[in-house]
Parts: C-alpha cells; sequence; structure tokens
C-alpha cells in the first residue's frame, strides 16, 4: 500500500512536469497545468496506479494491459471531471469539440493516447521505478507516505475553499455591479431634473463635480480596503491554520485535565513530540469549521447530531489510520460500552456532538475574530515559521514511532538516522511520552 502511494505521487508529478513543459513552450511563458497549488496532476497519477494494481502488466502482454488502461483512463477522466463540475463549479478539461467525446468529459482520442503511453510506462519504465522506491528504507517510505497525502488533502481543501471563494466575489462583484449601475442611472435623473429646473448650467455643474467628488472617495477606501485586507478573512489557510493549531493546544490540555480528573494520572496528552499538539483535535476543529459552520443557523439539535456523526466518523477513521501506518493504538475505548471495535463509542461520540454546538454557536465565532485582529505581515511570518516548526516536528514523531515498530520486529538500526533515534528516542522515552500508547506491530517488509 504505502509502495502505491508513492507510485502516485511520482506519476503525478511526471504528468504535470510534462504538459507544463509541453504548454510553457507553446504558449512561450509558464503555464501551470495543475488544478492544486502543488505540482500535481491527479489523473496522471491514477491511471498507470489504478492499471499496475488491476491490470498486473507484468503477467499480461502489452495489448492487453493497453486496451484495459484506455478503459481505466476513460473511466477515470469521466469520474475526475464530472467530480470537479459539482464541487468546484469548473471542468479541468472540455473535449466537447473533438469527435466521440461523451458529454465533454472524454473522448477517443484522448483515451487512446493516455492509454497508450501508460501502457508503455507501466510495462516497461514502472520496473525500474518500483525497484527505486524499494531501496528506500521502509520507515522512509512510511514517512514519506504520510507527509504527501496530508500535503494534498490539504491542498485540495485549500483550493476547493480558494475556487468558492472567488466565485463567491464573483457574485458579489456583480452584484456591485448591478447598484452601480442603478445609482448612475438615478444620478442621471437627477441631474436632468435639477437641469430642467436651473437657468443656468452652473447649477448641474456643480452637482456633476460633486457626484465625481465622491466616487474619487469611494474608489479609493475600496483600494485602500482591498490593500490592508484582514489577516485571515473568510475560511483562508491562515484562518485554519490558526484553527488547527489552537485546537490542538486546547484539545490536549482538555485531555490532560480529564485524564488526571477521572483516573488521577497526571498523563501527557500530545501527539508530537515536542510541544502541546493534540493532532486529532486540531484537524477535528478544521473539519467541524468547514462542515459544520454553514449551520450556524440552524437548530441545536442539528448540529449536535451532526457533529455526533462526524466526530465519530473522524475519530474512528483517525484510529485506523495511526494503527496502519504507526502499528500503534493511541486510544482504546474496548471497556466502555456500546463501542464499535474500541475506536469510538456512543459516549464519546455524545461529547464530539456537545463540542460541535459548543464551537459552532460560541468558540469558533470568538476565536475568527481574535484571528483576524493579528496584523497581516507579523502573522504570515508567524504563520510560515510555525508551520515549519510542526511539519518537522510531525516528521520526527512519525519517524520515532516507525523505528519503534522496526525495534519491536527485531531489525537492527541501519544507518545514522536509526542510531541517533534508537539513542534519543528509546523505548522507555516513548513509553514516558506516549503513555497510554499500546503497540500493534506488523511484520515490516
Amino acid at each position: 500500500m504505502i509502495n502505491y502511494i508513492l507510485y502516485f505521487f511520482i506519476y503525478a508529478f511526471a504528468g504535470w512536469l510534462c504538459e507544463t513543459v509541453i504548454y510553457s513552450a507553446k504558449h512561450r511563458k509558464f503555464v501551470n497545468r495543475g488544478l492544486l497549488f502543488g505540482p500535481l496532476m491527479v489523473l496522471y497519477g491514477l491511471i498507470p496506479v489504478l492499471g499496475i494494481f488491476f491490470l498486473e502488466p507484468a503477467k499480461n502482454d502489452f495489448i492487453f494491459t493497453a486496451l484495459g488502461l484506455c478503459i481505466v483512463s476513460g473511466v477515470t477522466e469521466t469520474i475526475l471531471c464530472l467530480a470537479s463540475d459539482k464541487i468546484l463549479h469548473a471542468r479541468l478539461w472540455d473535449y466537447s469539440h473533438h469527435k466521440f467525446h461523451i458529454l465533454g468529459y472524454t473522448c477517443f482520442s484522448s483515451v487512446v493516447v493516455k492509454g497508450l503511453v501508460s501502457a508503455v510506462v507501466v510495462k516497461w519504465i514502472h520496473p525500474q521505478i518500483a525497484h527505486a522506491v524499494n531501496i528506500i528504507p521502509y520507515r522512509i517510505r512510511i514517512v514519506v507516505s504520510i507527509v504527501f497525502l496530508i500535503l494534498i488533502v490539504l491542498d485540495f481543501l485549500f483550493t476547493v475553499i480558494g475556487v468558492h471563494g472567488i466565485i463567491r466575489e464573483s457574485k458579489q462583484m456583480a452584484s456591485m455591479s448591478e447598484q452601480i449601475s442603478k445609482i448612475k442611472k438615478q444620478s442621471s435623473k437627477a441631474a436632468a431634473f435639477f437641469y430642467s429646473r436651473s437657468k443656468t448650467k452652473r447649477g448641474v455643474n456643480r452637482l456633476q463635480k460633486h457626484l465625481e467628488k465622491n466616487q474619487a472617495q469611494i474608489t479609493k477606501q475600496e483600494m485602500e480596503t482591498d490593500q490592508n485586507a484582514r489577516f485571515g478573512a473568510g475560511k483562508s489557510f491562515y484562518k485554519l491554520f490558526w484553527i488547527f493549531v489552537i485546537g490542538s493546544v486546547i484539545g490536549c490540555f482538555t485531555e490532560i485535565v480529564f485524564m488526571y480528573v477521572t483516573t488521577g494520572v497526571l498523563m501527557n496528552r500530545s501527539s508530537l513530540i515536542y510541544g502541546p499538539f493534540s493532532v486529532v483535535w486540531g484537524f477535528g476543529a478544521v473539519v467541524l469549521t468547514l462542515v459544520l459552520y454553514s449551520w450556524n443557523q440552524k437548530s441545536d439539535r442539528y448540529i449536535f447530531l451532526g457533529g455526533l456523526l462526524i466526530g465519530g466518523v473522524y475519530e474512528y477513521a483517525c484510529s485506523v489510520f495511526t494503527e496502519f501506518f504507526f502499528g500503534s493504538v493511541f486510544w482504546d475505548y474496548s471497556s466502555i460500552p456500546f463501542n464499535i471495535n474500541g475506536r469510538v463509542n456512543l459516549l464519546y461520540c455524545g461529547f464530539w456532538g456537545l463540542l460541535a454546538l459548543l464551537w459552532v454557536k460560541g468558540v469558533y465565532p470568538y476565536l475568527s475574530k481574535l484571528i483576524e485582529k493579528i496584523p497581516v505581515k507579523p502573522g504570515k511570518i508567524i504563520s510560515i515559521l510555525l508551520a515549519l516548526f510542526l511539519s518537522a516536528d510531525m516528521l520526527l514523531s512519525a519517524a520515532v514511532l516507525a523505528r519503534m515498530e522496526e525495534r519491536a520486529a527485531g531489525k537492527e538500526a541501519d544507518g545514522a538516522i536509526d542510531v541517533f533515534l534508537d539513542k534519543t528516542y528509546d523505548d522507555q522515552f516513548i513509553s514516558k511520552q506516549y503513555q497510554n500508547l499500546k503497540p500493534v506491530f506488523k511484520n515490516i517488509k
């Protein structure tokens, strides 16, 4: 599974690079062919990976592989374009002017070209790429895969938010233009009225100068407002980043207090090696903000039920994710009634519902205003530095847990990095840092 994730990113980047070079040379300027902010084209990552997974090109001849990849290409292209049409309200491509197209989402020539090129790649180029990936230590592959997955998920979220922001601003601009047109018509009528009531043109000239002066002031104020935009306005990257940070810190200390009150044990509940950051709570705050805040005008029961459902699904997914990638379980609810595989339980889902209600109705509006009061330039600098620190902290924490899994499987240190991790972050350190951690070790390949 880890290797397939890496294959996806390799081919997605290669596809982006090829198309960007071709189109940049054609238009004699840089043309970014990716939809996301990062240098990736999801389509070119999915087609070969799906072909490798389902068609087993090593066991079949080129013709079978090519035909299969043509089908995979057409289906994948149609689904991606349809999804972008519905989610982003924008088409990634349009083949309506090509022959034998399907609703403009894909066409015969595109399917044939992509299928044949992908067949060549998976049949003769992929074995070398697979060999190179397998040379990378397993621990490094896990860490890189996790980082890339987090980045592409965040990239997708910010892309969706950005596109919807552009659509919303376009509607606002259209509304403003309509209002300005009405004002101009009313001004013209007023000017005509004054002109008809005056013996000379002096009155209307004064009126026109007054209107022009007011218009200049309004334009100046609009420009100043655009130039001095609030930090983290709306649901921008900076707003969501600080929601993640604040949610992580609040969640960490909340769990520490809760564990001390209920068990009498002062237990560290941070997800990371350094700093009081509970990543699950941080991402949970971002998810609640993105999904539920639009319901802030709905009744409390809708928000509670939405938080209960979303929180339960989110917590279950986080438990599966950490066990699969780190071989460890950070919480186990097997002893609590009405639990599902020990990953989530009805009581804590109720807590998620209450938290969602508190967050949507009280906490988020206050935090949003507080974040927007941060000065723009210092806020961006601090955000970037903190993001770099958290990224390094996440990488280190993932590497430490992955190395713990390798030690438990009896794998000796391989290189200076493993020696450093074994010496600095041994099992005794990990048991103190993650007191509630339960290893579920798998075979290391």
